[in-house]
């Protein structure tokens, strides 16, 4: 990505100024916007869209919650209809791919002696099958 595609120069002075790691630090296929203690933002490009990932950690009364943001502004006409044919496909991966991350942060938490912190949330009842018994 060219430095003059990126929303780096939007960047307050705060936000270029106080991260934990410098903006416009390449991360994978993104570029890193800024990283604070329990915020991140970063951005991608290519043909098709420009898109932002946010990651949000808040603290709650068992531990932690992450918030996970993907905003994606459509660069080409088909990006509309390609977002809606994979829309499918993402209500397994992100799940998925969010479990993998869990149970790494367990073992991690594990291996530092931190399992008190490994209390996650429960899940919500399945609706259609609520409805069901209904």
């Amino acid at each position: 990505m060219r430095p003059e595609d990126s929303l780096l120069s939007r960047l307050s002075e705060r936000d270029r100024r106080d991260p934990e790691i410098a903006p416009g630090t390449p991360v994978g296929s993104f570029l890193l916007l800024y990283q604070f203690p329990r915020e991140t933002l970063s951005e991608t490009l290519n043909a098709t869209v420009h898109g932002f990932m946010c990651t949000a950690l808040a603290r709650t009364a068992t531990g932690y919650r992450l918030y996970w943001g993907i905003y994606v502004i459509p660069l080409f006409w088909l990006t509309r209809p390609y977002l809606m044919a994979i829309a499918p496909f993402r209500r397994v991966l992100y799940p998925a791919m969010l479990r993998r991350i869990r149970r790494a942060w367990a073992r991690r938490l594990r291996s530092q002696g931190l399992s008190g912190l490994l209390r996650w949330p429960h899940r919500r009842p399945n609706q259609r099958a609520m409805k069901s018994r209904t």
